[in-house]
């Protein structure tokens, strides 16, 4: 497919993301468009997330950081001039598939002509030695994806660290520490020095190589139509902020492979009257489709089932599975039983009260099992611990130390 590439001056976010949507909606369809683009000082959030909860409103004033929400789900990302975004927009035809990898190769490929072993990985992320410097999104409508990322080539990262909020339970569900821990320049792994224009330029060299192309004649109408979508939408408080929505109940679970996901429901006369789906998702649909089916439903699993029905939730939260309804109530009734254990002298025994378990228990002269679905905790944060014994000398001893571990663990995910 013939390739396009507009390469960028401006560094004003609401722009290029008025850009980026006008290329895809707007353009010609029968080539692939390769954007390289900097965004000075900003935070832009996941068309999904709820701005005010993303990020330090105090640091935000005083940095005097622009907030800027784009068309794609995913999470919020630092944007200052020692990063560099860039953005494939092309046709896929039927295919709803997310295939984030496929437009992170060329990034990977680039870095390793420049001596710098990086590789794709997790749902979104590019890295180096484990540590992120990439992060990435797509937007799928009608047969057609915008797949952008970052590249923190020489950001402050102490910025990004002070201006975004984490979700705690994404720092428990990746085990880190920190933003700071977990992230990377480009920079500090090339083994000989190439600045950031020397970078985009090579970047931009490799894509035509790979993609031979030309760049893109804007005319003064195109331009004239970006700078109306700019400020009519990504300039606006509307758009940006007020996409927060008020509700009575607030349902939210982090999915492996999928991201966190939040529930506003707001419920009258017993029914769900409004619903609405944050997170740090992608989306092959609008999730607002999936939540009109919930209204005027009964807020309980059988309420949620019935509204379901034969609904493809991938399509609304990509990675997200649900079990075959066939196997539900075998769960429950196991779920159930497993509540209504007795023995309470192993993984139970130390933990906070309010904490539920339901668990299986076993036990021989010389053995001393527990295996516990550990759920009403105080982050949301849900926890299947199990402890496997044998040869024992002093049964008594293990009972405790069964009971002092299962303790320790729900601490460090839940306290």
């Amino acid at each position: 497919m013939k390739l396009s590439y507009l390469d960028l001056m401006t560094t004003d976010p609401s722009y290029n993301l008025a850009m980026e949507q006008y290329v895809f909606d707007c353009l010609p369809r029968d080539r692939m468009y390769f954007m390289l683009w900097q965004n000075d000082n900003a935070i832009i959030v996941g068309k999904y997330q709820n701005t005010i909860a993303e990020i330090n409103e105090e640091a935000v004033r005083e940095r005097g950081i622009c907030v800027v929400r784009r068309l794609s789900g995913g999470g919020a990302v630092y944007h200052d001039m020692g990063n560099l975004n860039f953005t494939f927009i092309t046709d896929v035809g039927e295919s709803n598939a997310l295939d984030l990898k496929l437009f992170c190769e060329p990034v990977v490929r680039t870095l390793a002509t420049l001596g710098v072993k990086a590789e794709v990985n997790g749902r979104n992320d590019i890295t180096i030695d484990g540590k992120k410097f990439s992060g990435n999104s797509q937007y799928i409508r009608q047969g057609r994806v915008m797949h952008h990322g970052t590249i923190m080539f020489d950001s402050d990262l102490s910025v990004v660290s002070e201006a975004l909020r984490v979700d705690p339970t994404k720092i428990q569900t990746k085990g880190i520490r920190s933003v700071r821990s977990r992230v990377t320049n480009v920079a500090e792994h090339l083994p000989e020095k190439v600045t950031l224009p020397e970078f985009r330029r090579i970047l931009l060299e490799n894509i035509l190589k790979e993609n031979p192309g030309e760049a893109y004649p804007l005319t003064q109408d195109d331009l004239a139509a970006v700078e109306k979508l700019r400020a009519e939408r990504y300039a606006t408080w509307d758009w940006n902020y007020g996409f927060s929505p008020a509700c009575t109940m607030l349902r939210r679970r982090r999915v492996d492979g999928c991201g966190l996901i939040e529930a506003y429901i707001t419920v009258e006369h017993g029914k769900i009257a409004a619903l609405t789906f944050k997170g740090d998702f992608f989306s092959a649909s609008e999730p607002d489709e999936l939540a009109a089916h919930f209204v005027g439903c009964t807020p309980y699993r059988a309420g949620y089932e019935k509204a379901l029905g034969d609904v493809d939730v991938s399509r609304y939260f990509a990675g997200l599975q649900i079990l075959p309804a066939s196997t539900l109530p075998n769960a429950d009734a196991m779920y159930y039983h497993l509540k209504m254990q007795q023995r309470k002298n192993k993984i139970p025994a130390q933990l906070p009260e309010g904490v539920g378990t339901a668990n299986k228990t076993g036990e021989l002269d010389t053995v001393e099992n527990d295996a516990a679905i550990i759920y009403d905790t105080a982050k949301g944060i849900d926890l299947v611990v199990c402890f496997m014994s044998q040869d024992l000398t002093d049964t008594g001893a293990a009972q405790s130390t069964i009971a002092a571990d299962a303790r320790a663990i729900y601490g460090y995910y839940n306290e």
